[in-house]
């Protein structure tokens, strides 16, 4: 069929889940979604998550902009592709927490448009466990991420692991040797065998990069933080009124 699907089924965080990523293709989207659900029913295991670019919406009142009802065809498309979701026992994330908003996930240059054709379904136990999703600011590309959380599917902290940025920084290097040469001399003359002062400089070592690590990631998130804010703020003046000044800015 046209369009691509991908289904993994396994473990995530010892929790059974069954992932399917899909891309609708521009014509036919109710054929395709029909016989993609059919397929992940036959191969699922656990809960279910199905996210992609499904190239419609589901309510052009709500999911795009410009007016409604020029969009009849888009309208009856919606309403064919919700009753065949919610017959598959799964759920619209974005708008199970949201009813009436409006937000969008793609970005149409050559028809001056926004809309919400990125997606994710769950099934009705993992609505259930859903804390929240979020659509970020488009940046590189003319899709934007589509986050969404679960309580019950939190990563496990895994074994910390070095972050070789650290030691290729020059400045951060040199600090991290002063820091190595000031624990030898201070510990030079006590009464700790050189054995375990070897075994504690480990320890030592470990807990200062782990703290340069936060402090560059604290920086890094700050700068982020602050220029997505900035690119959201534009975005949503574009959203409300499409001039070509405030493309340009965006």
């Amino acid at each position: 069929m046209d369009g691509r699907l991908l289904i993994l089924v396994g473990l995530l965080n010892d929790i059974q889940v069954t992932i399917a990523n899909l891309y609708a293709p521009n014509t036919n989207q109710y054929d395709f979604l029909r016989k993609a659900l059919r397929r992940v029913n036959q191969l699922k295991k656990g809960q279910t998550l199905i996210c992609g670019d499904f190239n419609c919406v589901l309510d052009p009142a709500l999911d795009r902009t410009g007016n409604p009802g020029s969009h009849l065809r888009s309208t009856h498309l919606g309403e064919n592709l919700l009753a065949l979701i919610y017959s598959h026992g799964l759920h619209d994330t974005w708008r199970a927490l949201y009813p009436a908003s409006k937000d969008y996930t793609f970005y149409s240059k050559v028809h001056d448009q926004y809309s919400r054709i990125d997606m994710s379904l769950v099934d009705t136990k993992t609505l259930d466990t859903l804390d929240e999703v979020s659509i970020a600011p488009i940046t590189w590309s003319d899709h934007t991420p589509l986050t969404s959380s679960f309580t019950t599917l939190h990563p496990v902290r895994g074994q910390w692991r070095l972050n070789k940025s650290l030691i290729d920084n020059a400045e951060r290097a040199a600090e991290i040797r002063r820091s190595l040469v000031h624990y030898f001399v201070d510990n030079q003359y006590t009464d700790t065998t050189i054995v375990t002062m070897r075994l504690a400089h480990k320890a030592v070592t470990c807990g200062m990069l782990i703290q340069q690590s936060a402090k560059m990631r604290r920086q890094l998130s700050e700068k982020s933080v602050s220029l997505l804010k900035d690119l959201k703020q534009a975005e949503i003046q574009h959203k409300a009124s499409a001039t070509e000044s405030r493309r340009q800015e965006v």
